[in-house]
């Protein structure tokens, strides 16, 4: 596995292996939602020219098409495919790790944006987007629909995580 397109997220071994999942079903959701916005860790924009998008990139048919082109927003949502990539790919007892799967077709598009390569052998840090970095205090503020001394809190949380989970299932079987 790449170690570009994953972020390992360190948690207490209290949350149970389904608490962990809807943790790290938030933790997904909040980075797409910050992506889209154009922002990366910690709610910051990219750096330049990592925020804009190439003169090419504007004029190809992916950005004419795109749903809702904002030409001053680099928000790496041209299809939406790579972002809705993002899964869970490991749990352990004190930790989540959360990325892209190398078999994604997406995969390269995600490490050329994290790396800044875009097709190229080596990265630059001046052109890298790292939509997966997320701060400490970003998982504290998810973190805070889980609280370890809140237990009916905590519950509650994870069984709208579930109730969401079952009626995606059911919407998939129909």
């Amino acid at each position: 596995m790449s170690r570009w397109t994953k972020t390992r997220i360190k948690l207490s071994d209290k949350y149970s292996s389904e608490e962990k999942e809807a943790i790290a079903f938030e933790i997904i959701e909040y980075i797409k939602e910050r992506t889209k916005s154009g922002k990366g860790e910690g709610g910051k924009k990219w750096h330049t020219p990592a925020n804009k998008y190439t003169k090419e990139y504007k004029e190809s048919l992916e950005f004419k098409f795109k749903e809702n082109p904002r030409p001053n927003t680099v928000d790496l949502s041209a299809s939406g495919d790579m972002l809705d990539s993002i899964d869970l790919l490991k749990t352990m007892p004190s930790s989540i790790t959360i990325g892209i799967d190398e078999a994604d077709p997406d995969h390269g598009k995600a490490e050329g944006n994290i790396r800044g390569s875009y097709g190229k052998q080596r990265g630059s840090s001046k052109k890298a987007r790292d939509f997966l970095a997320i701060s400490d205090s970003e998982v504290e503020n998810i973190l805070k629909k889980f609280p370890l001394k809140d237990e009916k809190k905590r519950e509650k949380s994870l069984m709208d995580y579930l109730a969401a989970v079952k009626a995606v299932g059911e919407l998939l079987d129909e």
